[in-house]
C-alpha cells in the first residue's frame, strides 16, 4: 500500500493537539513547544519525501532474474598480495577480507566502484572509503608507490 501523506499530515495533527495539551500541563514554554514542533514537522516531511522517492522501487522476483551482476575472474582475489613485500602484507592482513576484495576488483579487475558496490552488496561510498583506506597504506609503505 503507497504512502498516504494527507492521512498521515491528519494523523500529525490530531496527535499534536494532544500533545500540545500535554506539554502546556507540564509547563514548557511557547518557544519550547515550538522547537518540538518544527522537528517533528521535518520528520513528517522527510518521510514524505523519502516514501515519494522510494515509490515504484518495488522489485518483484521477475525484476531479480534480469538484474545485471559483473562477472570476474576470480583466480587471483585470494592471493594477490603474494606478490608483494612481507611488512606489506602483515599490514594488509589485519584488514577484513571483505576490503582487499573491494581493492583487488578496483585496481586488478579495473571495475568501476558502482560495479563493485553491486558483486560485494554494499555502498558505492563504502567501496570508496575502503579503496582510499588500502590505497593510503600501499602508498604510505617505503618505495611502494
Amino acid at each position: 500500500m503507497g504512502y498516504n501523506h494527507a492521512r498521515e499530515v491528519k494523523k500529525f495533527y490530531k496527535e499534536w493537539r494532544r500533545l500540545l495539551q500535554v506539554y502546556r500541563d507540564l509547563g514548557m514554554t511557547y518557544q519550547q513547544i515550538l522547537v518540538l514542533y518544527k522537528y517533528d514537522k521535518a520528520v513528517l516531511n522527510s518521510d514524505r519525501r523519502f516514501y515519494r522517492y522510494r515509490s515504484g522501487l518495488e522489485l518483484t522476483d521477475n525484476d531479480l532474474a534480469f538484474s545485471y551482476v559483473p562477472e570476474f575472474d576470480t583466480y587471483g582475489i585470494d592471493n594477490w598480495t603474494d606478490v608483494l613485500p612481507q611488512p606489506l602484507r602483515e599490514r594488509l592482513a589485519r584488514l577484513p577480507e571483505v576490503q582487499l576484495r573491494a581493492f583487488y576488483l578496483y585496481r586488478v579487475c579495473e571495475f568501476t566502484q558502482d560495479e563493485i558496490s553491486v558483486i560485494l552488496d554494499k555502498p558505492q561510498r563504502t567501496i570508496s572509503m575502503w579503496i582510499g583506506k588500502i590505497a593510503e597504506i600501499i602508498c604510505d609503505f617505503p618505495k611502494s608507490c
